[in-house]
């Protein structure tokens, strides 16, 4: 069976939340056109997200969704990956939840080499209180504030 895109998205939920000029939309029909083109059920799928800018994605997902606190998605993906290997685990993270708060189970789950995917999007701030800098922030740099 051919799959599309709104097989994974719920479409009366569009236009997407994220701020104007933010990537993380163009990266979700991303991620929903992989699953079409995988033609993944969406019954095997959990996508995994924290509470910055990607807690949202849960919202607009056909899938399973597990929305856990900053910084421990990828703790929580580990988790719903040893219970049921067989799932499709993807965790969407900003550079906060991935690599900031969530640094050290970013760095534990690369080393446990889990069949999971991990996607870190980088806009080198904390997007989701007002752009304050995080880890991922260039030196000599400014952000909102």
């Amino acid at each position: 069976m051919s799959r599309n895109i709104f097989d994974y998205i719920i479409e009366d939920r569009l236009p997407f939340f994220w701020c104007e000029g933010c990537g993380n939309g163009i990266i979700l029909k991303s991620i929903a056109q992989a699953f079409a083109d995988l033609e993944l059920d969406q019954k095997n799928i959990v996508v995994v997200t924290g509470i910055g800018c990607w807690g949202k994605a849960d919202d607009y997902l056909k899938t399973n969704c597990l929305h856990v606190t900053h910084g421990r998605a990828l703790a929580a993906a580990t988790g719903v990956k040893a219970v049921n290997p067989k799932l499709k685990v993807v965790v969407l993270m900003g550079d906060g939840d991935g690599l900031t708060i969530g640094g050290n189970h970013f760095i534990h789950a690369a080393r446990r080499n889990l069949d999971l995917t991990a996607i870190v999007s980088n806009n080198f701030n904390y997007g989701m209180t007002g752009g304050q800098y995080s880890g991922t922030t260039p030196e000599d740099s400014f952000t909102l504030y």
